[in-house]
């Protein structure tokens, strides 16, 4: 909280104090209430680009490494070229 100005920090520490809360509770508070928003409103956006972005590069790459299997290699090339034409 020392990282707050004054102005939010009054009111905070007050609240807290009317409340017989501990200190950071209500920012605590707050930051998991913004980040269960962020997730109910951006979480299959979030899904959706590891699935489909995250996880392919990642065994493209381990693919592109892979000296000896060459049908990894097309399949995720396959993946890449159908993925830009969409």
């Amino acid at each position: 909280m020392e990282l707050l100005p004054e102005a939010v920090k009054n009111p905070i520490k007050s609240t807290s104090k009317d409340n017989k809360l501990e200190n950071g509770v209500i920012p605590m508070l707050a930051s998991v209430l913004i980040s269960v928003a962020i997730v109910m409103t951006q979480g299959l956006q979030i899904l959706m680009t590891l699935f489909t972005g995250v996880y392919p590069c990642y065994k493209s790459i381990l693919a592109i490494e892979d000296k000896l299997d060459d049908d990894g290699k097309k399949g995720w090339l396959a993946y890449w070229c159908i993925s830009a034409v969409a």
